[in-house]
């Protein structure tokens, strides 16, 4: 790829990233654990969740500073939206860092050849 394809596809990439952002809250390094009800619950109450928890990898926090937080059974849905909207983002910004490293290695090149970009 040429200097000038590199450059349209990080705009295009960029591009994507702000159209993910727009489309609504991301949730980036979350995951959304389902419980069940316990102690003396009966048998069929265990089985179906009770309510849900979103946890923060290891080592990381929420925006509450929590390294979990409660999730009511009716926001489920909004909040795996936002966590699939979250999943696509941090693709999206790895390779974002992968085309800039390849630009930045392009102009370092032909900046060695005593080119100019």
């Amino acid at each position: 790829m040429n200097l000038s394809e590199l450059k349209a596809w990080l705009a295009e990439l960029e591009r994507k990233a702000a159209a993910i952002r727009g489309s609504g809250e991301c949730l980036q390094g979350v995951r959304l654990e389902f419980a069940p009800g316990g102690g003396t619950a009966s048998a069929s109450a265990k089985q179906l969740p009770k309510y849900a928890r979103l946890r923060a990898g290891r080592g990381k926090l929420l925006l509450s500073g929590k390294r979990s937080q409660y999730v009511p059974l009716e926001e489920i849905p909004e909040i795996e939206a936002a966590i699939e909207r979250g999943k696509r983002l941090t693709a999206i910004e790895k390779k974002i860092g992968q085309v800039k490293v390849k630009i930045d290695r392009l102009e370092a090149k032909v900046a060695a050849l005593g080119g100019s970009v």
